[in-house]
């Protein structure tokens, strides 16, 4: 959406920032933390609403139910973009129900509006309705298996578990096009630590044949990069990565449409495994 090519009397459907807003959010938010309890928080950062409550429900062990009708918005939205747009004036709450109404006297207080958006489930589903119609049912891992990495090349990264997990493909439904976005994701597997051009250039493929099997016209990719100390051998397994990323596109013919890198990542001074999550979109 933050991309889209603006006219001149057109509008952008990224809110933009008010400092003043976001003040008042932190206090309101502090005050809730420590006079009521919430059983989790997230801010609506990159994803907006969508991936906040995925992320929340997934550390949780639960799955989610949102209503796009119910959000807060200044402006006109698309169910879409309610569902991804990106402001850091908004926080996701989950809390017990017998304490909501506390939490939105609190922001009222405050001058915030609030609304409750949605309910946790027991199925590990994510599910977004706008006015009763459901525009996205995905499954979430809510116990993804673990992988150890025994790297023979860089022997600081031995032995780190890294949970690797797991998606089924899914599609969310588009009123405007009636068609569904079809979606694939990959992460990186134990290869990419040896082989980490080969093990890009299978992710691609991967993605495009789960996509193909559900009757999808594969359109893009979209890739991240993380990666630890950026050594030589570091910088070795990123040129490694992108080369395998440039020889899927040309062997698929699928473009990637944006990506991002992180580097020097490290916990507690050791640094990251390299990973590479793939997403790969298609419409049916």
């Amino acid at each position: 959406m933050s991309s889209k090519k603006l006219e001149k009397e057109q509008k952008s459907s990224v809110p933009t920032g008010d400092p003043h807003l976001q003040a008042k959010l932190i206090d309101a938010c502090l005050e809730i933390y420590a006079n009521i309890g919430v059983l989790g928080a997230q801010d609506l950062g990159a994803g907006g609403l969508g991936v906040a409550c995925v992320e929340m429900a997934v550390r949780g062990g639960v799955g989610a139910i949102l209503e796009l009708d119910k959000a807060p918005s200044v402006q006109d939205l698309s169910p879409l973009e309610i569902l991804l747009n990106e402001t850091q004036e908004r926080m996701l709450l989950c809390l017990e129900p017998q304490k909501l109404e506390q939490a939105l006297q609190v922001a009222r207080k405050h001058g915030l509006e609030a609304q409750a958006v949605g309910v946790a489930s027991k199925q590990p589903i994510f599910k977004a309705l706008y006015q009763q119609q459901e525009l996205a049912n995905l499954t979430l891992p809510l116990t993804p298996p673990s992988t150890l990495l025994s790297p023979k090349q860089d022997s600081r990264l031995t032995p780190h578990q890294v949970e690797l997990s797991v998606l089924p493909p899914a599609q969310i439904w588009l009123p405007e096009l009636q068609k569904h976005l079809c979606i694939a994701l990959k992460s990186s597997t134990p290869l990419a630590l040896q082989k980490p051009k080969e093990d890009s250039k299978h992710l691609c493929v991967q993605a495009c044949q789960q996509l193909q099997e559900m009757g999808a016209e594969v359109l893009g990719f979209s890739d991240s990069i993380n990666l630890g100390a950026m050594d030589g051998h570091g910088a070795w397994m990123l040129q490694e990565a992108c080369l395998g990323l440039q020889e899927a596109r040309q062997e698929l013919g699928v473009p990637f449409v944006s990506g991002n890198v992180s580097l020097n990542n490290a916990t507690a001074n050791t640094p990251h495994p390299p990973t590479l999550a793939l997403v790969a979109v298609g419409v049916v």
